[in-house]
Parts: C-alpha cells; sequence; structure tokens
C-alpha cells in the first residue's frame, strides 16, 4: 500500500500548478485505481510508480503548451518574430543610436512626415541608407532630443498607432523645441517598412525658423 499512496503523492506533486491538473490527474488515476483492485497491491504500487515517470515528461510538455513555465517557452522560441509595438517602442528607443536603430527597418523601409513638405524642408525618406542618413544628422539639428510620454492608443501583429512628446533645444539657434508628435507604423516579418508621422508645423517654424512664426506666414504665401 506504501507504494501506491507515493505513486499516487507524486502525481499530484507533479501536476500541481497547472491548469489542466483535475482533468488530467483524473485521466491518469482512474486506470490506476483499477489496477488496484484487479492486481496485488505491490504490482498496483510498481504500475503506479512507473506512470508518475511519464506523468513527469507530460507535465512538462503541458508546461510549455499552456504557458506555465515562460522561461522554456521562451528558449524553445529564441527567434520569435516581434510585434508592431515591440519594434516600435524600440525605435523611440534606440533614436540616438542609427546604428541600432536602423537594424529594425527593412531595406525596403520608408520613413515620412508629410507636413513638413508644406514649410519646404525634406520630409520622405526612401530605403535603409536614407533613413540611417536621416537618423545620423539628429545631433547636428537637436540637443537632448528623446521621445517620452509615450503612449500607444492602437496594436496589432502588423500595426500601431501611438503618440509620443519631445522636450529638447535646436542645436544652430538654442532654442526650446517642444514637439508631440503622432506616428502610423507598419511591420512585415519583423522588420519595419513603413513609419508616418506627423507633427505641429507651427512648432517646427518657432523652434527653427529664424523669425519663427512670421516666417510660416511667408512661406503660406508663396
Amino acid at each position: 500500500m506504501i507504494y501506491i499512496n507515493v505513486g499516487r503523492l507524486k502525481l499530484r506533486q507533479l501536476y500541481s500548478g497547472f491548469p489542466q491538473f483535475d482533468r488530467e490527474f483524473k485521466i491518469v488515476e482512474t486506470p490506476y485505481l483499477y489496477i488496484m483492485k484487479r492486481l496485488n497491491l505491490a504490482k498496483a504500487g510498481v504500475c503506479l510508480l512507473s506512470i508518475a515517470v511519464f506523468a513527469t515528461v507530460l507535465a512538462k510538455v503541458n508546461s510549455v503548451d499552456a504557458g506555465t513555465s515562460p522561461a522554456i517557452h521562451q528558449n524553445a522560441n529564441p527567434g520569435k518574430t516581434k510585434t508592431a509595438k515591440e519594434l516600435y517602442l524600440a525605435y523611440l528607443e534606440n533614436i540616438n543610436d542609427p546604428d541600432k536603430g536602423i537594424k529594425l527597418f527593412a531595406d525596403d523601409a520608408t520613413m515620412e512626415l508629410p507636413y513638413l513638405k508644406s514649410l519646404g524642408l525634406p520630409w520622405q525618406w526612401k530605403g535603409k541608407k536614407a533613413i540611417y542618413d536621416s537618423f545620423k544628422d539628429f545631433p547636428k539639428t537637436f540637443h537632448g532630443f528623446k521621445f517620452e510620454n509615450i503612449r500607444i492608443h492602437i496594436a496589432t501583429p502588423d500595426q500601431a498607432f501611438a503618440e509620443y512628446d519631445v522636450n529638447c533645444t535646436i542645436t544652430f539657434n538654442g532654442r526650446p523645441y517642444h514637439q508631440t508628435y503622432m506616428g502610423w507604423l507598419v511591420v512585415r516579418n519583423g522588420k519595419i517598412v513603413r513609419l508616418h508621422e506627423a507633427l505641429d508645423m507651427v512648432q517646427v517654424a518657432k523652434s527653427m525658423f529664424p523669425n519663427g512664426v512670421a516666417d510660416l506666414s511667408a512661406k503660406k504665401k508663396h
């Protein structure tokens, strides 16, 4: 009888903590109770302990399938494709590290800030080299540029929409630059293929143009 009790206890210890514990334990335990009735106690105990070994393997498999062991699950998928949200956050975090940030983009990626066109400024960059060059120019234009107060409003595996703020200074004139960006990011096969951003043009003019907003009005007339 001691073998039987040890076997049943072992099974319960193995299955404790798993979502499917009640159902699976009953499935495994029921045949053992039948064995105890039909065979002598010694044989039943040996059978229980044998099945307990099998249950160990089954429990480990279930822990991966049910996600109860994150470490095992992560090791089983070391090359997991990143979602749009993950790539978006990585882009925002590495805006001042072009060598690291550019690795997030596909070879045929496009980055756009279309409203800059109305100010006569560059607004579209196609391909990794063009995007990389724009990243490298950031220190020449902005001092202390950093995305903060990040709000991810919509996120699917391949698209995300977010807002984020910047508070820094313009390098060449020392003026403050306070801006809120809105962005739409699209990914394919774990890489960014399109980044479309919108921003306040009045703030751009105030911070960057020699005569501030007055220059913005002059540009509209032309």
